[in-house]
Formats: structure tokens, C-alpha cells, sequence
């Protein structure tokens, strides 16, 4: 009886639906926030992701990176220039980010309003990846959209 038991008890635990227990993958975000004469950018991009879309390049070259793969052209097609100000390891919610800042100047007579911002990092080598891209307006964040290849361009309002 006791056998019969245990028996039962095994086959349950074996035929039992098994639920599976996923984590959200961690995703990229932009702060852009236009200033006379150009954009300040800052990227925030988990480590772990940047790692895989780098083939485990070192972290400490994500500035070089995402020069890379950012760019904000002008309606007349010039690309303003850029330059990585700043890229530090930090933490958000939880997960293991690198923070990096870009400057972007306009080229002179052209408009802040017509331009366009240009970004795949990550997103260039994992399909699943996406970036939530927000515009700074003093101290809110304004959401301005879910980037997620092919589509890594919109317009700068």
C-alpha cells in the first residue's frame, strides 16, 4: 500500500503541468533633450545585452560603441557631430547598466526641429532587443517611442 503510494505520488509530481518562470529581458533606454546648437543624448544600455550584441567586448569601450551607432541627421541630410562625453557602469532597477553620454552639435544654419535620431545599438545584433526613447523636459521624461529593429529612426520633435 505504502509502495502504491509513493508510487502515485511520483507519477503526479512527473505528469504534473510544469510551469515555466520567465524574466522580462532588460531593455535599452534614451534621454535626448535638445539645447542651443545641438542635443545631449544619454544611453542606457544593460551590460549583459551589450555584451552579447558585442561578442563579450569590454564593457569599458561602450562610448566608442554607441558612436557607432547613433546619429542625428538634418533635414538637408548633414549628420551633426558627436562625441562621447561619458560612459560609466551604474545600476537601474536591478540590473547591471552602461551609462553613455553623447554630444551632438548642429551644423551651422540647420534646423533642431527637422532632424532625425539614427540608433541600433544592440538592436543591430539581437532582433528581440528594444529601445524606449524619451525626451527630457526639465525634470519630465516625455516618451517618444519604442525602437525595435528594422526600425531605429524617428524624428526629433
Amino acid at each position: 500500500m505504502r509502495r502504491r503510494g509513493l508510487l502515485g505520488l511520483a507519477l503526479s509530481a512527473v505528469l504534473a503541468p510544469v510551469q515555466a518562470w520567465s524574466h522580462a529581458m532588460p531593455n535599452s533606454t534614451v534621454v535626448a533633450q535638445l539645447k542651443a546648437g545641438g542635443l545631449d543624448l544619454v544611453a542606457y544600455l544593460p551590460i549583459s545585452e551589450l555584451k552579447a550584441a558585442t561578442d563579450d567586448g569590454p564593457a569599458a569601450d561602450a562610448g566608442e560603441y554607441v558612436l557607432r551607432h547613433v546619429d542625428v541627421v538634418g533635414a538637408d541630410g548633414r549628420t551633426w557631430r558627436k562625441q562621447a562625453t561619458a560612459a560609466e557602469a551604474d545600476t537601474r532597477d536591478g540590473v547591471a547598466v552602461m551609462v553613455v553620454s553623447v554630444t551632438f552639435a548642429r551644423p551651422p544654419d540647420s534646423h533642431a526641429r527637422a532632424a532625425r535620431l539614427r540608433y541600433d545599438a544592440v538592436t543591430h545584433r539581437i532582433a528581440s532587443h528594444f529601445v524606449l526613447v524619451y525626451r527630457r523636459e526639465g525634470d519630465a521624461l516625455v516618451p517618444l517611442a519604442r525602437l525595435q529593429a528594422p526600425a531605429t529612426e524617428l524624428p526629433l520633435p
